[in-house]
């Protein structure tokens, strides 16, 4: 008597046919594993990027609002102590949010020098240049340009300048722009500013 018989259990085809197609399904949700990983970091390293241009931008507009026209006797007449470039501005305002003593300031806004290029904001106290402090706006900035709009002089009409310096007035405009090493290809963060004191520097209301 002939009888078909059939083992119970998978043949070592079938077995290898089980193995590829689990290890291309472990392959294909491990991708996407990466993928999603990948997105989830670059979303929060975007975040992380425009709270902290937002925190900078607050930081800026507030100290720049608060320029205060301060002038210096010197052999050659009253000096405003006000000097800004492309690259670096010195002006007095304010305490900043966190100083412990109220009154004016002396601020520097320049890169860093040591090959970092880093955004740094220090300050001190006007009449104590010992007491003072510094804070890093942005780290590793490619480009920083400053300009200022204003009359340069009495007879001058109202443009926009690369450098205020040695002037008798304030700017009425203060323009910062910053270009993010790690954002090159993104647009610059500007800030553009006019003094709420500048009108005090001629007795306007």
């Amino acid at each position: 008597m002939n009888r078909a018989v059939r083992e119970s259990g998978f043949t070592l085809l079938e077995l290898l046919v089980a193995i590829s197609l689990m290890g291309l399904i472990v392959v294909v949700l491990f991708g996407g594993i990466q993928f999603g990983t990948r997105v989830w970091d670059r979303t929060e390293r975007r975040a992380d990027r425009t709270m902290r241009w937002e925190a900078m931008h607050a930081l800026l507009r507030r100290e720049l609002l608060q320029i205060y026209p301060v002038r210096q006797d010197t052999p050659a007449g009253p000096r405003l102590l006000f000097d800004g470039t492309s690259q670096a501005l010195h002006f007095v305002g304010v305490e900043p949010a966190q100083a412990g003593i109220a009154g004016l300031y002396r601020y520097d806004l320049a890169l860093s020098t040591d090959g970092r290029r880093d955004l740094v904001l220090s300050w001190s106290l006007l009449d104590d240049h010992t007491y003072g402090d510094r804070a890093i706006l942005a780290h590793g900035v490619s480009a920083l340009d400053l300009r200022f709009f204003g009359a340069a002089g009495p007879n001058s009409r109202p443009g926009w300048h690369s450098a205020w310096r040695n002037a008798t007035d304030l700017p009425r405009l203060v323009n910062v722009r910053i270009v993010s090493a790690g954002n090159r290809d993104g647009p610059p963060i500007e800030v553009t500013v006019a003094p709420r004191l500048w009108a005090l520097q001629d007795g306007e209301p």
